[in-house]
């Protein structure tokens, strides 16, 4: 089965993020000194990294928009790297050693051949 994903880079690494996820783009701020609008409405940022157990901060130079209902929320991006159809059989599992214990809900990556790279897989639960 083949699945459509948005790639984008946050402090130095590479993500994927199912594009049914995806309501826009917009152009970020690089500080918190304002607001960023959508549609006349303020988006709520958040800082994807605590899903993790890290901090990057909530502003920088795109901010991703969650396709919700329920509120305008978004994330920062450093990069957008492209979008990309993978075949879901190319999802792998990390191993444990990467992920226990770290408080990290990464549980998959996919090796994205034409960017030569992994990427983090961020599942849909995670954002919903």
């Amino acid at each position: 089965m083949i699945k459509t994903f948005l790639c984008f880079e946050l402090e130095a690494a590479l993500f994927l993020i199912p594009l049914e996820l995806v309501k826009h783009i917009l152009p970020g701020k690089e500080d918190d000194g304002g607001k960023v609008v959508y549609g006349g409405n303020e988006v709520c940022p958040f800082d994807l990294c605590s899903l993790w157990g890290k901090s990057a901060g909530i502003f920088g130079k795109y901010m991703i928009l969650l396709n919700r209902e329920d509120c305008l929320c978004g994330f920062r991006a450093d990069e957008i790297m492209g979008i990309f159809e993978l075949d879901a059989s190319g999802l792998k599992e990390m191993p444990e050693e990467v992920t226990e214990g770290n408080g990290s809900r990464l549980r998959r990556a996919a090796y994205v051949e034409s960017l030569d790279a992994w990427a983090f897989v961020i599942e849909t639960s995670i954002l919903l």
